[in-house]
């Protein structure tokens, strides 16, 4: 009786039914055939070089899914390491873009010139990635005691603590960007 509703529930979510070793000596007690065990198998070698880096730094369990078992304080973790490294390149770029033609990158016709320069810098991102997922376990504990202590002052729910963490980060981080840009010439008069 009991595999039958587990058979229709299977069969309703349109998956087929995996019986273990003591359900699959039930099925063949009950007439049917019992499933052999699937061998287990090794994870797939990663491929390329940045396979290598990832496994080299992270070991083989660790992505963004690990990430979300972490809870909050890794996301924030990784998105402020992620916001300070990605705006220390656009800086970078959008200075030596400036200083290498004389024109901001908002300036008529200059956006596509700015986003190759770019690239270079945004790859070079892309490669450090495992070493950013490393730092932001490293730093998950002390960003979770900061939205603990935003919901803490404010009375709010932790998901909205996170929320204006979020906010106020993103905020923080336009006004620091381009205020540095600003200052340091990133925004020449147009003659």
């Amino acid at each position: 009786m009991a595999l039958a509703r587990q058979q229709a529930a299977a069969n309703a979510r349109g998956a087929s039914l995996v019986c273990s070793s003591s359900s699959a000596s039930s099925a063949a007690a009950a007439g049917g055939e019992p499933l052999e065990p699937t061998p287990p198998t090794s994870p797939p070698p990663p491929p390329g070089l940045l396979g290598r880096v990832k496994r080299f730094f992270l070991g083989d369990k660790l992505d963004k899914d690990k990430l979300a078992q972490l809870g909050m304080g890794a996301f924030a973790s990784y998105g402020f390491i992620s916001n300070v490294t990605y705006g220390i390149c656009l800086g970078i770029a959008w200075l030596g873009f400036v200083k290498a033609t004389g024109k901001s990158p908002l300036a008529a016709g200059q956006w596509p010139a700015f986003l190759a320069f770019y690239a270079g810098l945004w790859t070079m991102q892309n490669i450090v990635r495992p070493l950013r997922f490393s730092l932001a376990i490293a730093l998950a504990p002390v960003f979770e005691r900061i939205i603990l202590w935003i919901s803490a002052r404010t009375g709010l729910d932790k998901k909205w603590a996170f929320g204006l963490y979020l906010t106020a980060f993103a905020a923080t981080t336009c006004v620091v960007l381009f205020g540095s840009l600003y200052l340091l010439g990133g925004f020449p008069a147009e003659a």
